[in-house]
């Protein structure tokens, strides 16, 4: 990159980024002082990380928790984030401050990337690529999922850094040989990010929308990519590197599945694909949802609505980018056999959201019956696919308007003018009403921090109706900021009102007081190898696991029992982590020597 463009982005992003840190640090905490309610499942996970990290440090791996649920795993819950930036962040700062940074962080990776994307491997001109980082930067998904406090959804803006990594072409002299090495460790750790960060939902629709960019681009550009033979070794460095969190995860998800929720939908495709376009181009349509979505378990929220990329691509696409799209590809094609196998797999894949959220009984048996999509209890979410293809599609169909060319700096000033206006006037007041405290969270944090507290669970802590009905208050999760461990805990995993939780004799009181020969304290790898620990899911340390009850409950770690292809698994992350390091240190290294030689030579010519 000339240093010209350089400074060119950069201004921009300064720019850009700072409207969006105007627009939406009012959420960070809202007027009332709280965050979105589904903070109260996060902020206390990155504090409880914060403490395993103080008592263990870094290389410790927290395989359990004791501060939700009388114990838990912690290490082989999918939605874990503990190996992510906002809990690296909460090493060194408060929770409520970790989860703005990463917001801010990764919106303008997600910036940064699409014009990446767009500039090197589209091959548009630089204020094409500024129009389209944008846009994507602007994305109503991200940032509204991270304002409600989905925060396993931040490695979304790593989706154009993924397709960037398949899809770029570079010279091969050297050292830049080595850039499709590269190119596959860049690609494998995005993906092994998004699974180490949570984004158990969001991850297949992420992906797939990789596959349709990398799809459009033999399209429209007509130009070998292996972009195949990157994603498939791509993908496998991502199990090498995931494969210990892989392999615990699916032991643990095996006893606790959650195909029990019912799937809602919409009973005609045409109705599905109006509620798609309403949403990407619209705003949130959660009226139409309302009349239209049958087979609903829950209340489809509004954040779960949120995926708009502004009127501005839809203006675009009609001024005719789909057609300037389509001659590009007819000129870049001639003498090229049509890629009628592409387009097939384009329309495939962009049928599916549609084809998800329809809705007839046996369609929706067959969908319960596959995996991954089983355990979903909405798949809405899929609308997510379309938000970097349709963003691609009009900067890319801009770039190609023969007529705009003169005016392209003006169109995309414009056009991002209209995008800041529009986020900057949205009604949010939904997300302003939003009530989970964050105080408590951040005061324990500032407690540790200054050793005032150590870190220790004492008890069972439940809520009680004067009625003697069990509550589940948003915050419930938080009282082990004062030693307890909650008995109606918050966590997803048992369903939404604990229906798979095995609660047994747990009960309100001290977590060492004996019963029956137990401790009122669930151990924690019974949830994940109950066999090879001679235990079913739930059961309790016994009495003769004192020293093991003594440390878990004081962030220390215990001795437990790991089946041989955990083991196995952990030997191969570790491997492919030391293997990766390596490779990066060791071309880095050669690649400043290379320069250093070359400057060397150089001067030694004059």
């Amino acid at each position: 990159m000339h240093k010209r463009e350089a400074l060119f982005l950069g201004l921009s992003g300064v720019i850009l980024v700072g409207f969006f840190h105007r627009i939406f640090a009012p959420f960070y905490p809202n007027l009332q002082g709280n965050l979105g309610h589904d903070y109260a499942l996060f902020l206390p996970k990155l504090l409880d990380g914060y403490f395993w990290y103080r008592a263990n440090g870094l290389l410790a791996v927290p395989w359990f928790t004791p501060a939700f649920c009388g114990g838990i795993p912690l290490f082989p819950d999918p939605q874990s984030v503990y190996y992510s930036l906002p809990q690296w962040l909460s090493f060194v700062t408060d929770p409520l401050t970790s989860v703005y940074l990463t917001l801010l962080l990764f919106a303008a990776l997600g910036f940064i990337g699409f014009y990446f994307l767009l500039r090197w491997v589209f091959r548009t001109t630089s204020w094409t690529a500024l129009l389209g980082a944008g846009l994507f930067l602007f994305n109503g998904f991200y940032v509204h999922r991270m304002i409600i406090g989905h925060l396993t959804y931040h490695p979304f803006m790593l989706v154009p850094w993924l397709a960037f990594f398949l899809l770029r072409m570079g010279p091969m002299s050297p050292p830049w040989h080595l850039h499709r090495v590269y190119d596959i460790v860049g690609a494998g750790l995005c993906m092994a990010y998004m699974v180490y960060a949570g984004m158990v939902n969001g991850t297949l629709p992420a992906l797939a929308s990789v596959v349709v960019i990398g799809l459009l681009h033999r399209v429209i550009q007509q130009q070998p990519s292996m972009f195949w033979q990157r994603l498939l070794l791509g993908g496998c460095l991502t199990l090498a590197l995931c494969s210990a969190k892989l392999v615990a995860a699916m032991a643990y998800v095996h006893y606790f599945g959650r195909d029990a929720f019912r799937l809602p939908g919409v009973q005609r495709l045409s109705e599905a694909a109006a509620l798609i376009a309403r949403s990407l181009f619209l705003g949130a349509a959660d009226k139409l949802v309302a009349e239209v979505f049958v087979n609903r378990q829950w209340t489809v929220a509004r954040h779960e609505l949120e995926y708009g990329v502004t009127c501005v691509p839809l203006l675009l696409l009609l001024m005719g980018g789909v057609a300037g799209v389509y001659r590009a590809r007819a000129q870049a094609g001639q003498g090229h056999p049509k890629p009628w196998l592409q387009l097939g797999a384009l329309v495939v894949l962009l049928l599916l959201p549609i084809v998800l959220n329809y809705y007839t009984s046996q369609w929706n048996t067959i969908l319960k019956h596959l995996p991954i999509l089983k355990n979903s209890s909405l798949l809405i979410r899929w609308i997510s696919l379309y938000i970097p293809v349709v963003i691609l599609l009009a900067a890319v169909g801009l770039d190609r308007m023969v007529s705009l060319r003169p005016y392209h700096s003006s169109v995309v000033i414009l056009s991002l003018a209209v995008v800041v206006l529009l986020n900057s006037r949205a009604d949010r007041a939904y997300y302003q009403k939003q009530s989970y405290d964050p105080q408590p969270i951040v005061q324990a944090y500032h407690r540790v921090q200054r050793h005032a507290w150590t870190p220790t669970i004492r008890h069972i802590a439940g809520v009680t109706h004067p009625a003697k009905r069990a509550l589940m208050p948003l915050a419930r999760n938080d009282v082990f900021v004062q030693g307890g461990s909650q008995l109606r805990c918050y966590e997803p995993l048992f369903g939404y009102r604990l229906e798979k939780f095995p609660r047994g004799t747990l009960s309100p009181g001290a977590v060492m007081e004996v019963h029956n020969g137990y401790f009122n304290l669930k151990n924690p790898a019974c949830y994940v190898y109950p066999i090879a620990n001679g235990c079913t899911p739930g059961d309790h340390f016994a009495v003769q696991q004192r020293s093991a009850a003594e440390a878990f409950i004081t962030y220390q770690p215990f001795p437990f029992y790991v089946p041989g292809w955990q083991k196995a698994a952990n030997l191969l992350t570790l491997t492919a982590v030391a293997g990766v390091l390596g490779f990066l240190i060791a071309s880095t290294l050669g690649f400043f020597a290379h320069r250093v030689m070359a400057h060397i030579g150089f001067q030694g010519r004059h």
